[in-house]
């Protein structure tokens, strides 16, 4: 997996590396590996288009970026990169299109790629994660015990004080596992998460369950995400992991991505938590409309309910028991977290 770090433009018969770093390229005449190019390849091959008939803007190059990374790159750092040598660089109005980076000189618009990655790099951990890696709850009796509970806590707190909304709680059909969040901001990263998840599965998960056994767990209790519980934006169903076998697979497995520079490292929380989300003040984002979402973010992020009561009758509510046997690396919607039927790559264990 060591060769997913290599890049090279291709721009007719010359190839241009280049890599992460401040330096620039090395022009090379790599015709061979230029046509032996594939999916599997440690070489991204990103072509740009020729246009003989336009002298200003004869070489052109698009590509996507996350949305969420695209306000990094407007602006100053839209001027500096036409200040590059280059006549045009054009963002997408509504988020969704891809940059075209236009010029008359084929290595300025390496370059202009180039400094674009290099930005939103620098800028990757200052948004909202993209994507997760998790595991799916799909056990019909923990989705009905967790019905339940919720069925429960509205009739018996609905009207107090705790200002309890049945929109806190988490969708049936997106109760998962999370281990850790990534940052893919263009195609190029998530296509490097889905090949580092399959190598993944044959390098570490299949080797681990071989020698320990499936990772059958329970989830029994439930927990705060606040220390002060009368000011609680999140609850969590603890997961009951007897052996310590999905901990110690997850931390494999996050270390994996972290190595290939795919998952942020933190230096300071080195031991992942493992735990099933029921409740979040921020899913309260979904009912909102598309339009309203970006001034409706802020004033949500402020909300919070009492969840002692919730806590003290809810710390030994059992769950129920699963055997885990699939990750996805899953999509973030901007209103509620998690898509659970959208997702770049799912594995089987």
């Amino acid at each position: 997996m060591a060769g997913l770090q290599r890049k090279i433009l291709a721009i007719e018969s010359t190839c241009y590396r280049y890599s992460d770093s401040e330096a620039l390229f090395e022009e090379e005449m790599l015709e061979g590996e230029k046509n032996s190019i594939n999916a599997e390849s440690d070489i991204i091959d990103v072509k740009l288009e020729k246009d003989e008939s336009s002298t200003r803007f004869r070489y052109k190059h698009s590509f996507y970026v996350h949305r969420d990374f695209l306000r990094d790159i407007v602006g100053k750092y839209n001027k500096k990169l036409e200040a590059l040598n280059l006549q045009y660089v054009r963002m997408p109005r509504d988020g969704n299109g891809p940059i075209m980076v236009m010029g008359s000189c084929g290595r300025d618009v390496v370059l202009a790629r180039h400094k674009i990655d290099q930005i939103v790099n620098r800028s990757q951990y200052k948004n909202e994660f993209t994507h997760v890696l998790d595991y799916p709850i799909t056990s019909e009796d923990i989705i009905n015990r967790f019905n339940e509970f919720k069925a429960k806590v509205m009739k018996d707190h609905a009207n107090d004080s705790t200002e309890l909304k049945k929109d806190f709680f988490q969708l049936e059909t997106q109760l998962h596992i999370k281990t850790k969040v990534l940052w893919l901001s263009n195609n190029n990263m998530i296509e490097r998460a889905v090949l580092a998840l399959h190598a993944c599965n044959e390098e570490i998960i299949q080797p681990f369950l071989k020698k320990n056994g499936p990772l059958t767990i329970e989830i029994s209790g439930i927990e705060c995400g606040q220390v002060d519980t009368t000011k609680a934006k999140e609850l969590y169903a603890k997961v009951v992991d007897e052996k310590g076998h999905l901990l110690a697979l997850s931390q494999k497995i996050v270390d994996y991505f972290a190595e290939l520079g795919l998952m942020k490292r933190n230096k300071y929380k080195k031991i992942i938590e493992l735990r099933m989300a029921i409740m979040k003040t921020s899913f309260l984002l979904r009912k909102i409309e598309n339009s309203q979402k970006k001034t409706a973010i802020h004033s949500i992020r402020k909300t919070k309910f009492d969840a002692t009561k919730i806590v003290e009758e809810h710390k030994d509510t059992y769950f129920g028991k699963i055997t885990l046997s699939t990750m996805h690396l899953s999509i973030r919607r901007y209103e509620d977290g998690f898509d659970r039927n959208r997702f770049a790559a799912k594995i089987d264990f």
